[in-house]
């Protein structure tokens, strides 16, 4: 089936479950998409996309859309763009959707919005809750050297990330996975692992399942002075810390008084840290081979002298 303007009421006479989704994250197009293929044969559709209004872009400051808002004229579904999901209240109440779905949305969802969805807003987080809760658990589970990350479904309550569960699972976390690698991954697999959640959760199969109150964990948002590196730390420690901040805020430190972003490193066989691709402020990202030819003098080992 299509998908209209105000959402279909019924298939074959069984009520079609409305959701909404909101969020930012490029990499949950194919979770939606998986969403919208699943749900001609479920009984739901994805009635509305709410996601961040259009960016300023690149050096040339060109307005440009979401990768969300782009699948949703795509597709032909309904979007809002508002700067405060506050504002989205109205159209929500109206429309009434069955399930609100959220993922990285980087706003607080107002108690008034939690309470129009007759079953709830269901929340996407990548880790095991409850630890990790907050807005970095996956930079955060890679800095800690963690060896497997979790993803969980819940239901929103008004705290953060302490609502019941209903589902968790356990994926593993590569050597060399960066935060970006990594979400990519997680997205994958929640766009295969959802879609069941969902099926049993709107037939009643499956009830949510309060949080342990142990083993409880938090982040926080990053920003870029997080990725300014301490070469005090051991080798191990600044690799992780190199994968954790890639893309967002990326690892960095000074050469020659400009700032030099390090994208990428990785551990010799005796554990010392080699870098691998570099950029210095207002160039290029290069690999380091081609970063000695115009720095002859750049080593690891002046880079930490000269600090």
């Amino acid at each position: 089936m299509g998908y209209s303007k105000t959402g279909a009421n019924c298939r074959g006479g069984y009520p079609m479950k409305k959701i909404v989704f909101i969020g930012n994250h490029p990499e949950s197009v194919p979770l939606l998409e998986n969403l919208i293929q699943k749900g001609k044969v479920n009984f739901w559709e994805l009635s509305l996309i709410i996601t961040r209004p259009d960016r300023q872009v690149g050096r040339k400051k060109n307005l440009t859309p979401s990768a969300l808002k782009n699948l949703a004229l795509e597709k032909g579904i309904p979007f809002l763009t508002p700067l405060k999901i506050a504002t989205s209240f109205d159209r929500l109440a109206t429309l009434k959707p069955d399930l609100i779905l959220v993922s990285d949305y980087r706003q607080r969802i107002p108690t008034s919005i939690l309470k129009i969805p007759a079953l709830g807003c269901l929340n996407v987080h990548f880790s095991k809750l409850p630890q990790y809760r907050g807005p970095s658990p996956v930079p955060s589970a890679i800095l800690a050297g963690e060896k497997e990350i979790g993803f969980s479904f819940f239901l929103m309550d008004e705290s953060f990330d302490t609502g019941p569960l209903l589902f968790t699972s356990q994926f593993p976390i590569d050597p060399k996975d960066t935060s970006g690698s990594l979400i990519q991954k997680l997205y994958q697999k929640t766009a295969q692992t959802l879609p069941l959640a969902l099926k049993k959760y709107f037939a009643g199969r499956t009830k949510p399942v309060p949080q342990q109150k142990k083993n409880v964990s938090y982040t926080r948002y990053l920003n870029r002075k997080d990725g300014k590196i301490n070469w005090q730390k051991n080798d191990g420690e600044i690799e992780r810390m190199i994968r954790a901040f890639s893309p967002w805020p990326g690892a960095w430190t000074f050469w020659k008084g400009k700032r030099l972003k390090i994208w990428q490193a990785h551990l010799d066989e005796k554990g010392k840290l080699v870098l691998d691709h570099l950029q210095l402020e207002g160039k290029k990202m290069l690999p380091l081979a081609d970063f000695i030819k115009g720095y002859p003098d750049f080593s690891l080992a002046n880079l930490k002298a000269q600090l």
